[in-house]
Formats: structure tokens, C-alpha cells, sequence
């Protein structure tokens, strides 16, 4: 059926890349604490508990001007894409605001990541590579289904591969060349940076500095804008454009795939009904169409 065209509130979908000490894990807790006022948020935690390095410490309140932050975490031990589902699926069906994923890199080179699962199999078995990622590339299709889909703020990082840029400082009055880290490409499937509305390029330098290299906020965020201590700034930028517009009336069937991809059980799915009152028919039958859909 064609309508018109009408402005729905959303969720950000952010993600950073750039090498490693370019402050990516950092900029993602900041943005996230100012983007969900207050909100329960959490972080899937791949970097060895490095995210709690930002949790006060012990009989000490949070301070996110000092660089501490309130936040749950979940941490994996292994990277298969549905680790991940399965912890976006936990911190949203207990109430969380949003969720940081550190880092999204992980699901693609990390233990049980695909190229993990690739080499294992190609190992086990003598097949034809295209044939093994016909099997995989499912496992990315759904990971980055509940990315989009799920209704939260979700932001990612991403390792990047880099190189050793010379640049010019001043030191004590002098000018001085040093060599800087610098990020290529994002340690991902080529396409996934496409899939988030924002994406920033992390830069080592003097302090954290963020390139953006994908605006779909142009108006408020220009691609190929430089900012410098990334953090509050970009939360309340974006966060009056994301809350423009009417709540979202969900349709049957986007309902039951966004059940389906959730993984809710019975009654889950009832309280879930209660909260958009254009969706007519019992719960029972809704159940029914997800199980059926699985």
C-alpha cells in the first residue's frame, strides 16, 4: 500500500573504528551515558574486561567527568555471531536503554568468530570457500538483522587495521616529526560499516578525535567533520533529531519478525503486545506465526 512518508522517532545506530589507544571504547561509554539521560545501559564486553578500566572504584560514585560510568556488562569468551544475539536479546528484554558492543571486530576475526569457523572448517573438510561462507554468512545476516532492528541505541566499535602516519607537532616552542598510528579499514565484513547511520573514525593523536566518515544526519553531523573530545556533544546533536517525530505504529508482521529475531517466549510476547495497542489478535496466535517462522 503507498502512503505518505512520515517522520518516526529512532534509535541511533553508531559505530567507531581506528586503532588501538585511539579512544574508541572510551567515546562509545561517554555517548552512550549522554544519549540515554539517566537510562539503564550496558556493554558486550570482548576486550578482556577492559570496559570496567571506566567503573568507579569500589565505594566511589560514578563521575563520567573523570571518566567513570554506571553500566552492566556482559562479557564473551567466544565470538560467534549468536553470542552476541543472544546478549543483545538479555540487556533488551530487561529494560536496557542501550547497548555499546566493544568490539563488533570480534564476530568477524575473534575466537569463533567467521574467519575462525572458516579456517576450521576448511580444515575439517575439503570444500570450495564460496561454499563455506553460503553456511556462514547467514550467521552475519541475523547478527546484524538484531543490530538494526532491535529498539535500543546500539553503538559499536571496531578494530581497524592501521599505519604509521608522519606528522608535525610542536614540543617546547619546537616543531618536531613524529610517527602516528593511523586506522585504514575496520576489522569487519566489508559492507558493516554501511548498516550503522553514524560512523566515526577514531584518530590517535594529542587526544581523542573523531572523523566522521557517515552522517545520515548531514544537517546536524556533516561527513568529513573533525571533532574534537568526542562525547556529549554528539549525544545531544543527535538525540533531538532521533526523538523528531511520531512513535512508530509497528505492523503485524514487523512484529512477529522482530519477535521472531528476539527469540521471545509466550509470555514474553504477551507483555510485548500490550505495549503497541495497533496490533489486534491474541498473543496466542502471534506465538504461533513466530514459532511457525523459526
Amino acid at each position: 500500500m503507498i502512503k505518505k512518508a512520515e517522520r518516526h522517532q529512532l534509535k541511533l545506530r553508531m559505530a567507531l573504528y581506528g586503532p588501538p589507544g585511539s579512544g574508541k571504547t572510551y567515546t562509545s561509554m561517554l555517548i552512550m551515558h549522554h544519549l540515554t539521560d539517566g537510562a539503564p545501559w550496558g556493554i558486550i564486553d570482548t576486550e578482556n574486561r577492559s570496559a570496567e578500566l571506566y567503573a568507579p572504584p569500589p565505594g566511589e560514585t560514578a563521575d563520567p567527568s573523570h571518566g567513570t560510568f554506571t553500566f552492566d556488562t556482559i562479557q564473551l569468551e567466544s565470538y560467534e555471531p549468536q553470542n552476541y544475539i543472544d546478549a543483545i536479546q538479555e540487556f533488551y528484554k530487561a529494560g536496557y536503554a542501550g547497548v555499546v558492543i566493544d568490539s563488533l571486530s570480534h564476530a568477524w576475526s575473534g575466537k569463533g568468530g567467521l574467519l575462525d569457523q572458516k579456517e576450521r572448517i576448511l580444515k575439517q573438510k575439503a570444500k570450495d570457500p564460496f561454499t563455506v561462507w553460503m553456511s556462514l554468512t547467514p550467521q552475519q545476516t541475523a547478527l546484524v538483522d538484531i543490530i538494526r532492528s532491535v529498539p535500543v541505541h546500539i553503538i559499536a566499535t571496531m578494530r581497524s587495521k592501521f599505519e604509521y602516519d608522519l606528522q608535525e607537532h610542536n614540543r617546547d616552542g619546537k616543531k618536531v616529526i613524529k610517527p602516528v598510528m593511523v586506522g585504514t579499514t575496520a576489522v569487519q565484513r566489508d559492507d558493516t560499516k554501511y548498516e550503522f547511520d553514524l560512523v566515526g573514525l577514531m584518530i590517535k593523536g594529542e587526544g581523542p578525535t573523531m572523523v566522521i566518515e557517515k552522517s545520515r544526519f548531514n544537517r546536524i553531523i556533516a561527513e568529513g567533520e573533525e571533532i574534537r573530545e568526542p562525547g556529549e556533544q554528539i549525544a545531544n546533536m543527535v538525540k533531538g533529531y532521533l526523538n523528531t517525530g511520531t512513535t512508530a505504529a509497528m505492523t503485524r508482521a514487523e512484529f512477529v519478525i522482530r519477535m521472531n529475531a528476539l527469540g521471545f517466549d509466550l509470555n514474553a510476547i504477551a507483555t510485548e503486545v500490550g505495549k503497541f495497542p495497533e496490533l489486534k489478535g491474541n498473543y496466542d496466535a502471534l506465538y504461533r506465526e513466530i514459532a511457525s517462522g523459526r
